[in-house]
C-alpha cells in the first residue's frame, strides 16, 4: 500500500478465516492455521487442502506463511508446494520479547 501497512489473514483455514473473507478484504498475506500445516506429513487430505490454498493465494498475488512447522518432513513437503515462508518450532521456540530482541540474527 502507499502508506507501507501490509495485511495479513492468521489462522487460515479454521474458524471464520475462509475464502470467503479473501475475495472480501485484500489481503497481502495469507497465514495457513497450524492444524493443517502440522498434519500434513500424515494427512493427505490436509496437504491437498493447502496446496488448494496454494494455488488461490497465486491466483490472488498473495503471500502464503505456514505456521506450526514442527518437522522436516513438514517443511519439505511445503517447500514442495512453494511455499517459502514458514514459523514454528522447527525454526525456533516461543520466546518471550525481552529474549528475542537481544539475539543476533
Amino acid at each position: 500500500s502507499k502508506y507501507g501497512v501490509k495485511l495479513a489473514i492468521d489462522d487460515f483455514g479454521c474458524g471464520f478465516n475462509n475464502e470467503s473473507r479473501l475475495y472480501k478484504y485484500k489481503f497481502d498475506f495469507i497465514k495457513i492455521d497450524r492444524s493443517l500445516t502440522s498434519l500434513i506429513d500424515v494427512d493427505t487430505e490436509k496437504y491437498k487442502l493447502i496446496k488448494r490454498i496454494k494455488k488461490l493465494s497465486d491466483e490472488m498475488g498473495t503471500t502464503i506463511i505456514a505456521e506450526g512447522v514442527e518437522t522436516i518432513e513438514q517443511a519439505n513437503l511445503l517447500k514442495g508446494l512453494d511455499i517459502k515462508r514458514y514459523q514454528g518450532f522447527l525454526y525456533y521456540k516461543a520466546l518471550p520479547l525481552e529474549i528475542i530482541t537481544e539475539l543476533q540474527w
